[in-house]
């Protein structure tokens, strides 16, 4: 413990009640540049040494007071990746020195004092009944456009001059209907090529996509597989996975189901919330879980403090009813 984090901590902030208890004990585990990565925890009757524990407070209560102290100026926070999962890195800011990057065991996005990168969101969009093509058809339309005119025969490349067809006058060779028999040939496998072609550049979009978003190359090979349920999670991580889009598609893919009834435009938000709860937060990593409900914009603390709590009981059935 860094003392003089925490002596200025106790003086000088005017965070009060939970708070304040989340900030000391965050100053508590400190170091002198007022810089600690302990986890939140899970209650305060963690074993371990977590925030929960040492504010006496739940984890919904560590969630809502760490917004709170970042909206007040008493902590900043960066999120860093280690492995699958995130950590996050806490610096409170009373009476700490400068930040001694180099004893800091993680690879950071971005220093404290910075603002964090944008998350690129997914550009899929899904089409709704009857309505426009995706991003993925457009560029199956546009790559069929480029290809057509490749595969058009110019008149002055035919080797096949007037006269010699006029020679063939006789029933036992028709020239015409053989050529228009080619013609009609050679259209058949030229929609055919478009459609093969058009169908490699879907899946060399989706790839692109995968990719770019960070999901490692045998999940991505399930993922073309299936394009259609793959795309499906691409525009559910899209909405609902700033913070960590990789790890969201992963769990719900990998799970085996398509997206539920949440893209259905016409429910609320605050029923689709429910139903992701429900149906899809149990597959991430509990932190990652709680961070995409923080993600979450137009709610109150009352009403994220009650989405977090469904998270917990919605994990906690899930682990029962596996057990039993």
């Amino acid at each position: 413990m860094a003392a003089p984090v925490f002596a200025a901590a106790m003086r000088e902030s005017l965070a009060e009640g939970n708070d304040r208890n989340v900030l000391l004990a965050l100053a508590d585990c400190a170091w002198f540049d007022g810089v600690t990565w302990i986890l939140v925890g899970d209650d305060k009757q963690d074993e371990e040494l977590t925030i929960c524990r040492l504010a006496r407070v739940s984890r919904t209560t560590v969630w809502r007071s760490i917004q709170a102290l970042i909206e007040l100026g008493d902590i900043q926070t960066v999120r860093v990746r280690r492995g699958r999962s995130f950590v996050t890195l806490y610096r409170v800011l009373h009476g700490a020195t400068d930040v001694d990057y180099e004893r800091i065991p993680f690879d950071l996005p971005h220093r404290f004092d910075e603002q964090p990168p944008q998350v690129e969101r997914s550009t899929l969009k899904r089409s709704g009944d009857g309505a426009a093509a995706s991003g993925l058809d457009s560029a199956v339309a546009n790559t069929g456009s480029v290809e057509r005119s490749n595969l058009q025969r110019s008149p002055e490349a035919s080797t096949l001059q007037p006269e010699a067809v006029q020679r063939f006058t006789g029933d036992a060779l028709n020239v015409s209907s053989s050529c228009a028999h080619v013609k009609a040939e050679t259209e058949e496998n030229r929609k055919e090529n478009q459609q093969q072609q058009g169908d490699a550049a879907a899946v060399a979009l989706l790839d692109d996509h995968l990719r770019n978003l960070g999901v490692a190359s045998p999940i991505r090979q399930q993922a073309l597989a299936e394009p259609d349920r793959a795309k499906a999670w691409l525009e559910v991580a899209a909405t609902a996975a700033t913070i960590n889009p990789a790890g969201f598609f992963v769990a719900c893919f990998t799970a085996g189901e398509w997206p539920s009834g949440r893209l259905d435009k016409r429910q609320t938000s605050h029923v689709a919330q429910l139903e992701w709860i429900e149906q899809t937060s149990w597959c991430l990593e509990a932190e990652d879980a709680h961070a995409i409900v923080d993600d979450w914009r137009d709610l109150d603390d009352v009403d994220r403090a009650e989405l977090h709590e469904q998270v917990d009981r919605t994990r906690q059935q899930r682990a029962e009813s596996e057990a039993a």
